[in-house]
């Protein structure tokens, strides 16, 4: 007999002896039973061998195995017969979180254990639990734009993205439309869009974002606002008229501008360097202007680099008309119809008088049924530049 098995024979032999329920001839048979669960329930898939897959299957039942050895013929009642112990099955469990949650350890009977976990199915039942704890919930921002921006054509929207749990989509979104821009499944978390497109057209524009993790929970993103604009300024101009004439050698062009952002000016004179306009919304040359044709030219750059450049010319005419008779009465006759003719050197506007008459236009010509005497007429001449001449003056008498 070995020594091995003589220590068997007489472990059993000194159980009998005793009553207890250990001894090798009398071993447990039959079946025990493993419960695992994860906490929070369903936060895990947990398998381990045999049948359990948890989150479908949760428990198995497992028959209890056996030692047996046989005993030689010896002293007492155990000579010549077969000793069995009971084999307690084992199963190795191995946890694996589900979206949104993180293994944190066991509690049962793998409490302290870190890992896998192999479990001896001692009970009925014998109870095992994986522990998790819920991930942090998806966060972010939309880092571009730089809020406030001043923008026109393709236009690029960032965002910062943060999912414990992974992303699972980012979702961007134009002026809080129901309707989602683009829907991004991996990085970059970024979208390209064509602003001369936008249904809105120019002005503040917002956008957000919209991020998924794993887990199906969801962020929205503070909405970034930008402001628009893809027309270039529009210059509506006043103060003198296009191709008139004017008597003001320094005259001032005035403008109102239309436009979505901020806009600045330079002016030039007759086609000469670009410089500061003198006014907020007009110019007036620094230096009198010499009779005959001019332009002035405003540029209107836009906070998106648009740009529109007006043109107004004109003609500045200092000088007044001079009239001339061509038809004028005797300074002395008994003709009671006195008929007058004159010219300039320019287009005009007439105005005559005769004696006490006020003033009143007459054309070119003008004649007159006049009573006997002395008699005094005028005429003056008024330019487009609204130079007026002096009154050109006759004196004629009528007599019997």
């Amino acid at each position: 007999m070995t020594k091995q098995l003589a220590g068997v024979l007489a472990l059993a032999v000194l159980a009998l002896g005793t009553g207890s329920s250990t001894a090798l001839a009398d071993h447990q048979t039959g079946n025990v039973r493993l419960d695992v669960a994860s906490s929070p329930a369903g936060a895990a898939t947990i398998l381990g061998g045999g049948v359990i897959n948890c989150g479908l299957v949760c428990s198995e039942t497992i028959p209890l195995g056996e030692n047996c050895q046989y005993v030689g013929t010896g002293g007492n009642h155990n000579q010549g017969r077969t000793l069995c112990e009971t084999v307690y099955p084992t199963r190795t469990l191995n946890a694996f979180p589900g979206a949104g949650w993180s293994f944190s350890g066991w509690s049962g009977a793998c409490t302290n254990v870190v890992g896998a976990c192999t479990v001896t199915v001692t009970g009925n039942p014998t109870t095992v639990t994986a522990n998790l704890t819920a991930l942090a919930g998806p966060t972010g921002s939309i880092v571009a734009p730089e809020e406030g921006a001043y923008l026109s054509g393709y236009i690029t929207v960032r965002a910062e993205v943060s999912a414990p749990a992974g992303v699972k989509e980012v979702r961007f979104y134009l002026n809080n439309s129901s309707g989602v821009l683009k829907a991004l499944t991996a990085p970059p978390w970024e979208v390209t869009t064509d602003s001369r497109f936008f249904t809105r057209g120019d002005g503040p524009t917002t956008f957000h974002a919209v991020i998924v993790d794993n887990a199906d929970n969801t962020f929205t993103t503070p909405t970034r606002t930008v402001i628009v604009d893809n027309v270039a300024p529009r210059l509506e101009l006043g103060g003198i008229e296009q191709d008139g004439y004017t008597n003001d050698n320094t005259p001032t062009l005035t403008w109102e501008v239309t436009d979505t952002t901020p806009v600045t000016f330079t002016c030039s004179v007759d086609g000469g360097p670009e410089a500061p306009c003198s006014g907020e919304s007009s110019h007036t040359p620094a230096e009198p202007l010499a009779d005959g044709e001019h332009a002035i030219s405003v540029r209107a750059v836009d906070s998106v680099e648009l740009e529109t450049v007006a043109t107004r010319r004109f003609t500045v005419d200092t000088a007044a008309p001079v009239v001339k008779f061509v038809k004028k009465p005797k300074r002395k006759s008994r003709k009671r119809n006195a008929a007058f003719r004159f010219v300039t050197d320019e287009a005009v506007r007439y105005e005559c008088k005769l004696d006490r008459k006020p003033w009143a236009e007459c054309g070119g010509r003008v004649k007159y049924r006049v009573k006997r005497g002395k008699h005094t007429f005028k005429v003056r001449a008024t330019d487009t530049a609204g130079n007026t001449s002096k009154p050109k003056t006759y004196k004629f008498k009528v007599t019997r």
